[in-house]
């Protein structure tokens, strides 16, 4: 049996998707690097979206400092935190269960891509300036946002 080309594998200059490059499924669990540390995230409507506690305990409460932190947060809009479903914390719990602990449908996830840019004004912003400060969320009117607490 002889092997034939075709145009796009005969190398005519186009250039071809890689074969893994299809996007992920909802409910699908994946990894996401932000400064170093790696957190679960599950698939959402095509986005990452990682657990809040995860998420505050390896990566805000890094960050210490009080107006820079505040300074921060005047100038960035609130993420909006939603419920794990009972199938996405078993996939957590699966996957990630091992390190972070059991899931559950009470677990908190925000959109990584959100949280990120988010992460890196405050990160600016703590470049600038060296105080203290202790943070975390709170659920004001069914949304999560975060609060800075100084001494």
């Amino acid at each position: 049996m002889r092997r034939v080309q075709t145009k796009a594998s005969a190398g005519d200059g186009r250039s071809q998707k890689p074969q893994n490059s299809a996007p992920f499924a909802d409910g699908q669990v994946t990894w996401i690097t932000i400064d170093g540390v790696c957190l679960p995230c599950i698939i959402r409507g095509g986005k990452p979206h990682g657990p809040v506690r995860i998420i505050e305990d390896k990566l805000l409460n890094r960050l210490s400092s009080t107006d820079a932190v505040n300074a921060a947060f005047q100038s960035c809009r609130l993420l909006v935190s939603k419920y794990l479903t009972n199938l996405e914390a078993l996939r957590m719990t699966y996957h990630a269960g091992e390190t972070f602990g059991v899931f559950s449908c009470k677990d908190l996830v925000v959109d990584i891509d959100e949280f990120r840019a988010l992460y890196m004004r405050i990160v600016q912003v703590l470049c600038l300036k060296n105080t203290t400060v202790t943070g975390g969320w709170v659920q004001v009117n069914n949304r999560y946002v975060v609060y800075v607490y100084t001494e």
